[in-house]
């Protein structure tokens, strides 16, 4: 008798909470999507965006926004549907001055218009691809971001196929691919950075 795969339900809250609930009791202190990429990251945000008020979409328990907080962006506010993991980082990073914590829905941010000079991702638009809703978040992003202003996702989509949904909403300045020290001569990387200025 075959298995069947079950397709992960990214896009449910419930999957989310249970996943956080589980990662707490491990004690593992975070969970980082693309782990090991850390600096390439914080390079193209200072590469494009030198400072100003940053919000991160789906920040899971990542350690992302106070790594851009301690690079000087004021205020920064990290997002995720999932208020298990919400208020396990308000707890963690409680006393970080200018860094916040707040259920919000990619899809329908709770966010004035043109209100962050940076708006990041690091896996969340990929959970949405699962639920069909990529469309709905580009739209978002750019809605709440000012004239000028960046989205940096960090995304396991190849840009064959990211590219076309990207350059309907938003200015493609430059895509890096990111490749572990294992992961050298593979013809796949492991993920992309795309950095993305709003026209």
């Amino acid at each position: 008798m075959g298995s069947t795969l079950r397709p992960v339900e990214y896009e449910d809250m419930e999957y989310w909470n249970k996943r956080y609930s589980k990662e707490a009791k491990t004690g593992s202190g975070g969970f980082e999507w693309y782990p090991g990429h850390e600096a390439a990251i914080l390079e193209a945000v200072r590469r494009h965006c030198k400072a100003g008020a940053a919000l991160e979409i789906g920040c899971g328990s990542s350690q992302l926004a106070l790594l851009v907080s301690q690079q000087g962006f004021h205020p920064v506010l990290a997002t995720d549907l999932s208020q298990v993991v919400v208020e396990q980082c308000q707890q963690r990073f409680a006393g970080h001055d200018g860094l916040e914590f707040r259920v919000m829905d990619c899809c329908a941010l709770d966010s004035a218009d043109a209100a962050w000079d940076l708006v990041l991702d690091k896996g969340t638009l990929d959970a949405v691809d699962c639920g069909g809703a990529t469309s709905t978040v580009l739209q978002e992003v750019v809605r709440v971001l000012k004239q000028a202003g960046w989205y940096i996702l960090v995304s396991c989509r190849d840009p064959a196929w990211r590219r076309a949904a990207l350059d309907a909403h938003l200015h493609v300045a430059d895509i890096q691919e990111l490749r572990g020290p294992g992961n050298v001569s593979s013809p796949c990387p492991d993920a992309y950075i795309y950095c993305l200025q709003k026209r």
